[in-house]
């Protein structure tokens, strides 16, 4: 009966807070929903397109390629193909495209499989093929558009590093039918899938073996040393034309691709948790006090029910009953989060991961979000009845507003300044009963302040990162590919170019141990058969090198710690290279000899800093060497990069028009992991605008509602003669007080979270973690908080000022 009397009488006011808590449980729930989407897309389309474990690149014949495919124990699919490359004729500058011969559509390869998110496959039998999205992106290419490629040869292709001018393989035209997302680097090194048709008709630059290995933890490594075993065997096989490259290339996708995505899913995880967080805490802590006031005000019929005989429980017990049909609402409300969320894709760089674009509701979030909204309605219901029928509400006592407090009256030192100076600080430094409207929003003050300065100083730290190349390692303003010397002694003429360097780049076997690989007895067997000189051993990485052979200008890595080597004796080290090595300044660092040589090096590292990854290989994943050095250590014959800076006042894209029309450019493009951060967009902005909106709302809250229950202790000041004004500006005062306060312990605490997570973003990332610090927001917070807080405290102070006690008396 006494459910159905609630329900009856407060049936709207029930209604109110199942839609507020609903609401709040619908952007929790949305935004989990999201954060799962966004952070499981670079696995599942891994997942769906069958990332290969290994992928062997083999420069000789498809024989090598299916006996180095038969040795890898533990197969589960394997797939052998041709690949080509071609010149773009069609698109402004030198463009070259890699590109595999794809298999008969609706097969069963097993790894491998681009997905098509827009048009359609191609057609086996017609000129048709289909391009990576991004690439197609960065080359302006659409669905039904034409490409006009003009083929390499194989001596073509096994030429780049000394030119060959115009590629003297046949010209060909295929139709891209669609585009296509692939997980793992191959999609941008091979980006374009031709038909069988047109493969029919290429020249094969080289066989590709993708393969697929049975899970088990050692799977990789044992498939590693069969494969080492295997082109040790097979080094009188290699071709001629290949004798730079080795035997048998290989690298592992599956595992390669997934810290390239790290740092950036890692940002936008972090950025929306907190989102959620911060919105979880505000809505309980709103929802708290909504429920407190929906129940303080009903008081007396607790008083009633308790002369009558009911328990404290019973009292409790009927009011979350009534409650039901509410919560039941609230949950509802809150599944709808989740559901509609599942028309967004994830957010920043990693929509370009998600398999399957377009509507995805997740059922399971939306499920666990209305029962654990429902239940924490009826939690808060329970909850707030029950603290506002127990102790002296319960006996009769009026406890609506609180015992008025005097402690402010007792007699104390004698403050300098005005009364209502003094009277409004001790108000917001003293607590009140009941305080489980004011202590939950000025804590969420806080935290939400605590959050915005987080948020704002990873955003500051993402934006340096972009607008800086210096802090990514790039000083040049463009990579001329395949440079030689004579391309370089006409660039350091030209007026528009104020530096250029020529480098020299291959990889190298550094670590522990690397200088004992390849002795004299050794050397002239592997001169013989032509083979690596070994597979790394423990302790033993291979890292890309570079060596600067001759340069004009300022060009120079950007040093973290340390300093630029000055001789043979000595390297600067990439920053992740470093971690993955074990070394810091002053260490001395082994290189294994190249093959067929048995003379390594020992380098001492003089520094730690970043070059630019004009390799590909990840940011920080590298090594600057000495010219000498890098020649008695390279394992493979090295590409030439010549890196140009434009000189003052030459705009970039001019220069980059002009040389591209002859040469091979690149512009300045961040590496991967930084052009992901950059990739994040206007979110760090909005969620700041966010964070910044609920700090105000918090802090509006624990205002109005502070004062609004000390109206008795206000009525008590006019009584003592406070005038109107004098009253009104002891709770503006206060309200200053507490802004400052949630100001004060935020800014330090939010600096400290932003730190920590700069730190970790900076690491996965391999830049420097020095923080950004958000000067103007940090200085513009005080004096908003005030002005919100004045503002929040003129609301009641009119209605307060001129009130006296008994009208307080009355209200109980």
């Amino acid at each position: 009966m006494i459910a159905l009397g609630q329900l009856r009488r407060r049936w709207l006011s029930l209604v109110a807070l199942g839609l507020l808590v609903g609401l709040v449980g619908a952007v929790v729930g949305g935004a989990a929903a999201l954060t799962r989407r966004t952070g499981t897309a670079p696995a599942r389309l891994e997942r769906v397109t069958a990332v290969p474990d290994l992928q062997i690149t083999v420069p000789g014949g498809p024989g090598l390629a299916a006996r180095a495919a038969s040795v890898v124990p533990g197969l589960k699919s394997v797939w052998v193909t041709a690949g080509s490359a071609a010149r773009v004729e069609n698109r402004p500058g030198v463009v070259y495209l890699g590109m595999l011969a794809g298999h008969q559509p609706g097969s069963e390869v097993g790894v491998y499989t681009p997905v098509v998110v827009k048009g359609r496959d191609y057609d086996p039998t017609a000129a048709e093929a289909v391009l990576d999205e991004r690439t197609a992106r960065s080359l302006g290419v659409r669905v039904d558009d034409v490409l006009t490629l003009r083929t390499l040869t194989r001596e073509d292709f096994f030429s780049f590093d000394t030119g060959f001018g115009m590629p003297h393989g046949p010209r060909i035209t295929v139709r891209v039918t669609g585009l296509v997302r692939m997980a793992g680097a191959t999609a941008q090194q091979t980006p374009l899938l031709v038909s069988p048709a047109v493969a029919q008709d290429l020249a094969s630059v080289g066989i590709t073996v993708m393969i697929k290995l049975v899970p088990a933890p050692d799977a990789v490594a044992r498939a590693d040393a069969a494969l080492a075993r295997a082109a040790a065997a097979a080094g009188d096989e290699q071709d001629p034309q290949a004798a730079e490259f080795p035997v048998l290339e290989v690298s592992h996708p599956a595992t390669d691709s997934d810290a390239r995505v790290g740092a950036t899913t890692r940002v936008l995880l972090t950025g929306l948790v907190a989102f959620a967080v911060v919105v979880g805490v505000t809505g309980l802590a709103t929802a708290a006090v909504a429920f407190a006031r929906h129940h303080y005000a009903r008081v007396t019929e607790q008083r009633i029910e308790a002369v009558l005989g009911v328990t404290p429980a019973g009292r409790a017990a009927a009011r979350v009953l009534a409650a039901a049909p509410a919560a039941a609402l609230a949950g509802l409300v809150a599944a709808l989060g989740p559901l509609l969320a599942g028309r967004l894709e994830p957010i920043g760089p990693l929509a370009d991961l998600e398999p399957h674009p377009g509507y995805a509701p997740n059922l399971a979030i939306a499920g666990i979000t209305a029962v654990a909204t429902a239940g924490l309605f009826l939690a808060f219901a329970g909850w707030s009845a029950a603290r506002a029928g127990r102790g002296r509400a319960a006996a009769g006592a009026t406890r609506a507003v609180g015992p008025v407090r005097a402690s402010w009256l007792r007699p104390g030192p004698a403050w300098a300044g005005p009364a209502w100076l003094w009277v409004g600080a001790r108000f917001a430094l003293t607590g009140h009963r009941p305080s489980s409207g004011r202590r939950p929003s000025v804590i969420t003050a806080m935290l939400s302040a605590a959050a915005l300065v987080a948020a704002a100083t990873v955003a500051h730290g993402v934006d340096r990162l972009v607008e800086d190349p210096n802090r990514y390692g790039w000083t040049a303003d463009l990579d001329l590919l395949d440079a030689r010397p004579d391309i370089v002694a006409r660039l350091k003429v030209d007026p528009w170019i104020a530096a250029v360097s020529l480098v020299a780049r291959s990889t190298v076997l550094a670590g522990g141990g690397c200088g004992a690989m390849g002795t004299a007895e050794d050397s002239s067997s592997r001169r013989t058969q032509g083979a690596p000189a070994a597979s790394p051993g423990p302790g033993c990485v291979e890292v890309t090198a570079y060596a600067v052979h001759s340069s004009t200008g300022e060009q120079r890595w950007t040093m973290l710690s340390g300093r630029l080597g000055r001789g043979p004796g000595e390297a600067v080290v990439g920053t992740r290279a470093a971690r993955n090595l074990g070394v810091e300044v002053g260490d001395v660092l082994e290189l294994a000899p190249r093959p067929g040589d048995d003379r390594g090096a020992r380098v001492t590292v003089v520094g730690i800093g970043l070059g630019p990854p004009v390799g590909g290989e990840r940011l920080g994943d590298n090594l600057l060497l000495d010219p000498g050095v890098l020649e008695r250590t390279q394992r493979t014959a090295p590409w030439w990069d010549g890196l140009v800076t434009a000189a003052d006042g030459v705009p970039v894209a001019s220069l980059v028009g002009d040389l591209g029309d002859e040469y091979e450019v690149s512009p300045r493009r961040p590496p991967t992991e930084v052009a992901n951060l950059g990739g994040i967009g206007r979110l760090p902005e909005v969620l700041e605008m966010v964070l910044g909106g609920l700090a105000a709302i918090a802090l509006v809250h624990a205002v109005t509602t502070s004062w609004r229950r000390r109206a008795g202790e206000a009525g008590v000041l006019r009584t003592l003669g406070s005038t109107p004004a004098q009253t009104a500006a002891a709770s503006v005062t206060a309200a200053c007080v507490t802004a400052l306060g949630a100001v004060g312990v935020g800014i330090p605490l939010g600096l400290g979270v932003g730190r920590l997570v700069w730190w970790e973003i900076a690491d996965a990332t391999g830049v420097g973690g020095d923080v950004a610090v958000p000067g103007l927001l940090l200085l513009a917070l005080p004096p908003v908080a005030l002005v919100i807080g004045a503002l929040a405290a003129l609301i009641p102070a009119p209605r307060n000022a001129w009130l006296r006690p008994s009208v307080h008396s009355r209200s109980g």
